[in-house]
């Protein structure tokens, strides 16, 4: 495999910040560089709507070659570098039932237990994320190649013209893995889509470069598969049936068990309304927020939302591991 030098790494890095160095902590990485709305994506993951399911698989996988050597390089300072392994090290060992697959259960229950290096199960999850998907997924992609770039442009007008077919108007598409739909499908070389004129011109984030090397690797779910998805997580919560060892709630048993946690967001909500320009107001109003939902997820971290899940589908914000397991939870599900 080709993966991105240290050269253009660097470059990365000072594009965002023109006094970068080397990376000095793990956060400066995961949770700054590799994620365009990081605001977002801690709120997502605070609130239970972020990922439920991780795959181990990479870290033994080709991709992770790219990583090791990141973190054996003189970008990477010490401190920097035992923290991101031990992330590793961590992640291995919350795999309780050796299937290489984690899910919220097991993220939940070892950041409880390793409070002193996590202080909440949302903060181990986002790490996680970036580190066994972001991140080898960046690493792993080059620039763009034009033919590379060509099947991008296929692809996405692919997945609009399959959401036009099911009826969906502009406004209603899914994302394909979070990058919009928007001005597809098109074939104006005069005139490109932002994301492939950006592409073309190489200014594309580091978040959307991994992004676009997992759509170049493997399909993301299709409306057709969505759509499947909704009505069969129906149909295996009323039967008890389970996703990655974890129970589906939907109809009341859902509103009820999501009723406190929507409450604590509603009022995190006016707060930060109430609290615009007030950083001080804010911090107070996270560092809530963080407690309550840390307290809700204690209580039952093996139950989640069917409307949730199916919701991050449409917009297409789940992470590599979802997408094939759920491929293949469909698969079975509709035999059932």
């Amino acid at each position: 495999m080709t993966f991105r030098s240290l050269d253009q790494i660097a470059s990365d890095f000072r594009a965002i910040d023109p006094e970068f160095t080397r990376i000095t902590n793990g956060n400066q990485l995961l949770g700054e560089f590799l994620v365009d709305h990081p605001m977002d994506e801690a709120f997502a993951a605070t609130t239970g709507a972020g990922p439920v399911v991780f795959d181990l698989g990479v870290l033994d996988g080709p991709e992770w070659e790219g990583v090791r050597t990141l973190l054996d390089s003189q970008l990477v300072s010490q401190p920097a570098r035992t923290e991101l392994r031990q992330l590793g090290a961590d992640l291995r060992a919350t795999d309780t039932n050796g299937d290489r697959y984690l899910n919220n259960q097991e993220i939940v229950t070892f950041a409880q237990s390793h409070s002193d290096r996590y202080s909440t199960a949302a903060l181990f999850r986002t790490a996680a994320n970036s580190y066994l998907n972001r991140l080898p997924s960046y690493l792993a992609q080059p620039d763009l190649t034009d033919q590379q770039i060509s099947r991008l442009w296929g692809t996405m007008n692919r997945y609009t013209q399959k959401w036009d077919e099911v009826g969906a108007d502009a406004a209603n598409r899914g994302t394909l893995c979070g990058l919009s739909l928007d001005g597809y499908p098109s074939t104006d070389q005069d005139n490109p889509p932002d994301l492939i004129r950006r592409a073309v011109n190489r200014q594309l984030t580091p978040e959307e470069l991994g992004t676009v090397h997992q759509i170049l690797l493997a399909p993301p779910l299709n409306p057709e598969e969505i759509g499947m998805l909704g009505s069969l997580l129906e149909g295996a919560a009323r039967a008890g049936r389970t996703y990655q060892g974890m129970t589906i709630l939907t109809g009341e048993q859902e509103r009820q068990f999501f009723s406190e946690r929507n409450e604590a967001v509603r009022r995190f909500r006016q707060e930060l309304a109430a609290g615009r320009g007030n950083s001080a107001a804010i911090q107070v109003a996270l560092q809530r927020i963080t407690r309550e939902m840390t307290r809700i997820e204690a209580d039952h971290p093996e139950r989640i939302s069917a409307t949730t899940l199916f919701l991050r589908a449409y917009v297409g914000d789940l992470n590599p591991a979802e997408v094939a397991s759920l491929r293949d939870w469909i698969r079975t599900e509709a035999q059932t």
